[in-house]
């Protein structure tokens, strides 16, 4: 059973999405401002965003939903597969909430079935494991460059916008490469590629995020 639906619509070229939340860390709208106001970097958690962040440490933190229609720059939005989002979301999740437990009783945790129960039906249960389309209300889509997460995103992201000064985001590129994270990873997402049933239920879930995906033109 779905605990929550979310559902967008597009009006006026505009991402249209009227689910209320807030998180301090991350909130809809949250982007970072280049100093020429050309380029506008908008922060998905779970999407390379601790990476990017750094990267654009030197722009100008921002709100897109406070930029005047006749302003507004490029944004940069990186989406990713909800599946796979939600699997790395719920995993810094489950590592935040218990990194101070010995590695082999966190694993432990995951095999658990009760435990699988708890997350597996109510899936969403902070920033991490929101919807992407939750950051993107407002957004206007004609001026938006989207990128599909993958390995090499960030270069890709580098490359477009190679006239702008950027911050080297160094070995932040590898942060999942932790070895407890990379493993807890690893567990759940074996788990969930072994049962269709929560995979197709994840999926259910986050169909608002694979409708924009089929929606939007990807940056190649």
């Amino acid at each position: 059973m779905l605990k929550r639906k979310f559902e967008f619509k597009i009006k006026h070229n505009r991402i249209d999405y009227d689910y209320n939340y807030h998180y301090s860390e991350h909130f809809n709208g949250l982007c970072y401002l280049s100093p020429n106001k050309k380029f506008s970097y908008v922060n998905i958690p779970k999407n390379a965003s601790t990476t990017l962040s750094v990267m654009f440490s030197n722009w100008n933190f921002s709100d897109f939903n406070k930029f005047a229609d006749i302003d507004q720059p490029n944004y940069l939005v990186v989406l990713r597969d909800p599946v796979d989002r939600w699997i790395s979301g719920m995993t810094h999740y489950l590592w935040k909430l218990n990194k101070k437990r010995p590695e082999e009783e966190i694993l432990n945790l995951l095999t658990s079935q009760s435990f699988q129960n708890l997350i597996f039906d109510f899936m969403v249960f902070e920033n991490h494991t929101l919807p992407q389309i939750c950051f993107l209300s407002g957004l206007r889509l004609d001026k938006t460059t989207f990128f599909y997460f993958s390995t090499g995103v960030v270069s890709k992201i580098q490359n477009f916008i190679n006239d702008v000064s950027l911050v080297s985001p160094g070995r932040l590129c590898e942060h999942l490469a932790w070895d407890v994270k990379a493993k807890m990873y690893n567990k759940l997402k074996s788990l969930i590629n072994g049962d269709s049933e929560v995979r197709s239920r994840i999926t259910q879930q986050y169909s608002a995020d694979y409708q924009l995906i089929d929606t939007v033109k990807f940056y190649n």
